[in-house]
């Protein structure tokens, strides 16, 4: 009877904690489906970026070019170019280039930032599905437990008794199976999350850069 008591409780606890979890997963799956969405749009925009990074960076080159085709001249003394004038423009053919590409350094950890965003997201969701399905398979399980117990107490069978416990036993290890699942895909995400956490450290890092090279200007 002790243990029939504390099977009722165990069944009564996968009940309870199914409902929580069913609430909790459904809540989860609409904050990864709006994150996912957000997602999606940063990658684009960020993808954008780096395009006009590359354009900037095309365009420092040349500017390079440039300053150099001018001192050429000015050193073979084809055209008069005044020493003030190429300084300033090498001045700020040198700046624009280091901000440049600075700048295309920024919008790449932009764009993998916004792309492991959306990886997140994606596993999140799938996450949060697998945690339905596990609130669900605990659910039946607390069903079948109950099922079980109602047997014993009527007095039935015991062939019919000894299905259900075979049932109920065969539920559980499914449950197990689930929740396991559930373990490795939480760990995953923490890795995802871990070099999130990285990629945002190192864009910190180049913004501090970009902020020092405009005090070059």
């Amino acid at each position: 009877m002790k243990n029939l008591e504390n099977l009722e409780r165990k069944a009564q606890e996968n009940q309870n904690l199914a409902q929580h979890e069913i609430e909790i997963a459904n809540n989860t799956k609409l904050e990864a489906v709006a994150e996912l969405k957000r997602a999606k749009v940063r990658e684009k925009l960020f993808q954008h970026e780096t395009e006009v990074a590359r354009i900037r960076e095309t365009l420092a080159k040349k500017k390079l070019e440039l300053v150099r085709k001018k001192i050429q001249i000015k050193n073979e003394n084809i055209l008069k170019i005044s020493d003030e004038e190429l300084s300033s423009e090498k001045n700020y053919a040198d700046f624009y280039e280091k901000l440049t590409k600075n700048s295309s350094e920024i919008a790449k950890i932009h764009e993998k930032t916004a792309n492991l965003e959306e990886n997140i997201a994606k596993l999140k969701l799938n996450t949060a599905n697998t945690k339905l399905t596990l609130a669900n398979e605990r659910n039946n399980l607390a069903k079948k437990q109950f099922h079980y117990i109602r047997l014993v107490r009527g007095n039935a069978s015991e062939k019919k008794i000894t299905n259900s416990e075979n049932k109920y036993a065969k539920q559980r290890e499914r449950v197990w199976r689930i929740r396991d699942e559930v373990n490795q895909r939480e760990k995953e995400l923490k890795i995802k999350e871990n070099e999130l956490g990285s990629l945002r450290k190192e864009l910190s890092v180049k913004l501090s850069e970009r902020e020092k090279i405009k005090h070059l200007e």
